[in-house]
């Protein structure tokens, strides 16, 4: 009896080690930096782990935050104590800034919980074509569904600057310097000097005639309510004037002739 009573108290401890709160998936890191690379790169990293169940753990589903990210795995059952890795790569087409991506993993040990790994990345401009962001070459908008991540469900509870610099910059950039060919510096003092601010409201909310910008308005199937809107606009009256010096522009301004009737 004394021995029976020993090995369970050797035995159900083990249990408990892997129960559903536990990292059954070992990662030697979970988050890597690839630096400063050039809008337009791709890049790629392996984020290796070991099995650390007492037994076989299966891969269910790897997902990721964008459709610019991907993860995959050559395999997906993995016996206790084997190792792995999930080959992450990343598009920095029509990317611009400090980015952060997330890659989440679900198991058959646990499935209510996911492993979430995370890249950085800051993109730098390019004139290359190849900058030019995927969905600008083919009949797909950016509220397709491998960019909603991105351009529409980012979007929810922000408003103003914040609004902005979450979904409108990584196209439109700051100040000055616009990130996509077609795309104006929205946040620049030439834009904003010659718009004003019912137009502006109106390209927003009911789009241009690029796929590339399409009506961020609900009522165009967007993810901006009119308060959204309206604060955007008022975020871009706010800098006006504490913008830089004007810089010629690289197209020419004729704002009211890309949007839509």
């Amino acid at each position: 009896m004394k021995k029976f009573l020993v090995i369970l108290l050797i035995v159900f401890p083990a249990a408990l080690a892997f129960s559903d709160t536990s990292p059954v998936l070992e990662f030697y890191e979970d988050d890597f930096n690839f630096g400063t690379i050039i809008v337009g790169d791709k890049v790629k990293h392996d984020f290796v782990f070991r099995n650390g169940a007492p037994d076989t753990t299966n891969i269910l589903d790897i997902s990721t935050s964008c459709g610019c990210t991907a993860g995959t795995t050559g395999k997906k059952e993995f016996t206790s104590g084997e190792t792995g890795s999930i080959h992450v790569e990343f598009d920095s087409r029509g990317k611009h800034g400090h980015i952060t991506k997330t890659i989440r993993i679900t198991t058959d040990k646990n499935e209510t919980t996911q492993k979430t790994l995370r890249i950085f990345a800051n993109v730098v401009n390019s004139d290359t074509p190849e900058s030019v962001h995927p969905m600008a070459k083919h009949d797909q908008t950016i509220f397709s569904e491998n960019c909603r991540g991105c351009h529409y469900y980012a979007a929810n509870g922000k408003k103003s600057r914040d609004l902005y610099n979450t979904v409108c910059a990584m196209c439109h950039g700051n100040y000055e310097h616009f990130v996509i060919e077609g795309a104006p510096a929205l946040t620049s003092s030439l834009f904003i000097k010659n718009i004003d601010g019912d137009t502006l409201k109106a390209m927003i909310s009911k789009g241009t005639n690029s796929p590339m910008m399409p009506g961020f308005g609900v009522e165009k199937g967007g993810p901006l309510s009119t308060l959204q809107i309206t604060s955007l606009v008022d975020y871009f009256e706010s800098i006006k004037n504490i913008l830089p010096v004007d810089i010629p522009p690289p197209r020419p301004p004729d704002f009211k002739s890309r949007m839509k009737e």
